[in-house]
């Protein structure tokens, strides 16, 4: 009879179509009354998805990336939420495979992470925090999460520590409206990026990277208070902490947000005329470290990558 081979077609066909989905960054959801989610064999969590109050429902992206593939099976970090730090990452070498929730509205996380074969991690940086208001948070092509970090009540925010693979040469670049980088409400460098030069009038961003020594979570949290750097015989100039660079900035505003960097920063210096691309930037070499927009003056110190 032709109903057996028709049912076995059938069946064949609704394993490859999901097989399908799941590789083109289908959407997988867990809560703390359902048990964890895990990507399909040699993906890595490329976005993260909330819904529900509170975040209640956390769903995952996967993706492959290239011909990576899990080295090891995957192993869970311990809980985690704001209470106690805020924040996960996987071993080095690893990246995010799946997660699993519990308490109220998954108050409290748990990362599954897998060591990867044949790729190498050489810049990370930190997303904009996703939450059922604004819904889902996509990573750039090339970049798996490694990290996760909670702002908020019951673990209300969420933000993914990312990083880029392969071998890369550091450029600069233009980071553009429409489809500009935003994080903190302020428009950004991409991530694994930090800025070098802005054209306050456009808003566009001349931007450095990607970093060969990762960028560190550090003061990304809007909050972060800027210090004065002394001008003589003029007003001070507020920049990052020392052995921060600045990552995004708003212009309008005069303030910027900052991140560490693991490589050496030179002595900062003004800079007051220094051009590229037709906007005012550090010389070649150096990246934003302080800035007043107010009256175009720039901090730079060098930096290597």
């Amino acid at each position: 009879m032709p109903c057996p081979n028709l049912v076995v077609r059938l069946c064949s066909a609704v394993i490859l179509m999901i097989g399908f989905l799941q590789s083109a960054g289908a959407q997988i959801f867990t809560s703390d009354e359902l048990p964890p989610v895990i990507c399909p064999l040699n993906t890595f969590v490329t976005g993260v998805t909330c819904n529900g109050s509170r975040c209640d429902n956390v769903g995952i992206t996967c993706s492959r990336m290239g011909g990576t593939t899990w080295a090891t099976a995957p192993r869970t970090r311990p809980f985690f939420s704001e209470e106690n730090g805020g924040r996960s990452k996987c071993l080095p070498g690893q990246a995010i495979v799946g997660l699993a929730c519990k308490g109220g509205n998954c108050d409290n996380v748990s990362l599954m992470c897998a060591r990867t074969a044949g790729v190498n991690f050489i810049s990370c940086g930190e997303t904009y925090a996703v939450s059922e208001e604004n819904g889902t948070l996509r990573l750039p092509t090339g970049e798996v999460a490694v990290g996760m970090r909670c702002i908020g009540r019951q673990c209300d925010d969420k933000t993914l520590i990312s990083c880029g693979s392969g071998s890369f040469t550091p450029s600069r670049i233009e980071d553009a409206p429409p489809g500009h980088t935003a994080r903190y409400n302020m428009h950004a460098c991409p991530s694994g990026h930090v800025v070098t030069g802005v054209h306050a009038d456009r808003n566009i961003l001349l931007c450095f990277g990607p970093t060969n020594s990762p960028l560190l979570l550090d003061q990304t949290d809007p909050k972060f208070k800027p210090l004065p750097f002394a001008v003589p015989g003029e007003s001070p100039i507020q920049r990052c902490h020392s052995g921060n660079v600045i990552t995004g900035v708003h212009a309008g505003r005069n303030s910027f947000t900052c991140m560490a960097a693991t490589g050496p920063l030179g002595p900062p210096t003004v800079d007051r005329t220094t051009v590229d691309r037709n906007m005012h930037a550090c010389p070649s070499g150096s990246v934003l470290v302080g800035v007043d927009f107010r009256t175009n003056r720039f901090l730079c110190s060098t930096f290597a990558g």
